[in-house]
């Protein structure tokens, strides 16, 4: 078989950058809101009504 070549341009790659690196930034933001509400202690107080 012959040995083929493909020529591919990509433009446009600083956007790509620039919106990963805003992805990943607010994974870690969620991430950390995630553990904030992981670590909220709840207080339930009950008590019996009687008609």
């Amino acid at each position: 078989m012959e040995n083929l070549s493909i020529g591919i341009k990509i433009s446009n790659v600083e956007k790509l950058v620039e919106a990963s690196q805003e992805v990943a930034k607010k994974a870690e933001e969620l991430q950390e809101a995630i553990q904030r509400l992981n670590e909220v202690k709840l207080k339930l107080e009950t008590e019996f009504l009687h008609d």
